[in-house]
């Protein structure tokens, strides 16, 4: 009967934790009409001779941009060295593709799709924070981009891309490994310097039934057959449009950045000011049928900034180790 009470007890204390817990966390991510925010701390991680490594996590979705930036800040504090480090990701971080199919006429239809996402992190602050290495760097074509950052106490730091991630972490006192899909698309270290840091992901070719096409495919019966499903047959403009579940996945959905960037600054440093901002490019692809199908992509349409970019300014928290929402 004891035996039966004490338990009793027990689960009701779980029961209330959990209760607790679920309030907590629903009111942390109440989301307004135009955006959300939410962010927390991580437990200090040990990493041997005094180093440790404290992770701070922000969250924010620019609903009229339909993106959503998540940063992942971890900071090592090492006292064998003379300097700071941040290790700044943005996995997690989502830019929807904002796909729209237009039904103009029977044989006139369109489709405004993201031909290229970007993503850049900018040190905003005059003081001694610099951007010290990032990834992923140069072109990148393979489908899946993988970085892996990895800390030896002493400051030895490692970055590896894509298929190295096990030989960069090998006996690493610390490491950490993002990576990113990015079927049909490839990526570009637009700019890299001590303070910014820009990427690109832009769409390359996509196969569909009748071959590879690029944004500036063309011949002259048919023009442009980038999303055309056929060239003959009777069918409407809007049914001659490839659908969005036959896209390339960042075509129809969007896509998911994870990039990497190491931060380093001197140990006297307070803060450093931090922006982040993601964006999209856009073509327009129509079809027309004057005689026979004919496909036409129009590159780099106009676009309402406040649609199609998000910004979020940070103040990087030296000092207790936090990333800060401005």
């Amino acid at each position: 009967m004891t035996t039966k009470k004490k338990n009793m007890k027990k689960t009701k204390k779980i029961v209330q934790a959990l209760t607790l817990a679920t309030t907590v966390v629903g009111g942390s991510l109440a989301f307004s009409s135009t955006s959300a925010h939410a962010d927390s701390l991580k437990s200090i991680e040990e990493i041997g001779s005094g180093a440790k490594v404290m992770t701070s996590l922000d969250t924010t979705y620019h609903n009229d941009a339909n993106i959503k930036n998540s940063i992942k800040v971890s900071f090592i504090d090492d006292p064998t060295v003379d300097k700071k480090y941040a290790v700044i990701s943005t996995e997690g971080s989502n830019i929807g593709s904002n796909l729209k199919y237009y039904n103009n006429s029977y044989y006139d239809a369109d489709v405004d799709w993201t031909s290229a996402f970007k993503t850049g992190l900018e040190i905003t602050s005059n003081d001694s924070a610099a951007f010290y290495k990032v990834l992923p760097k140069n072109s990148i074509e393979t489908k899946n981009v993988s970085s892996t950052v990895a800390y030896n106490v002493g400051g030895g730091v490692e970055v590896k891309q894509d298929g190295a991630g096990a030989s960069a972490s090998a006996g690493a006192s610390w490491s950490t490994t993002v990576s990113y899909d990015q079927a049909d698309y490839k990526t570009f270290l637009e700019n890299s310097t001590n303070k910014k840091v820009d990427w690109k992901v832009a769409f390359d070719k996509y196969y569909n039934v009748n071959g590879y096409y690029d944004r500036d495919s063309w011949t002259t019966f048919n023009g442009n057959q980038l999303f055309m499903v056929t060239t003959s047959g009777v069918r409407s403009a809007i049914d001659n449009l490839v659908t969005q579940d036959k896209l390339p996945s960042l075509t129809a959905y969007g896509f998911q950045p994870g990039t990497v960037a190491i931060i380093t600054a001197n140990k006297n440093e307070d803060s450093t000011d931090l922006s982040v901002k993601h964006s999209r490019e856009q073509d327009r692809y129509g079809l027309l049928k004057p005689v026979g199908w004919k496909g036409f992509n129009t590159k780099n349409i106009q676009l309402d900034e406040h649609k199609n970019t998000s910004a979020d300014h940070y103040k990087i928290d030296w000092k207790n180790n936090k990333i800060v929402h401005q």
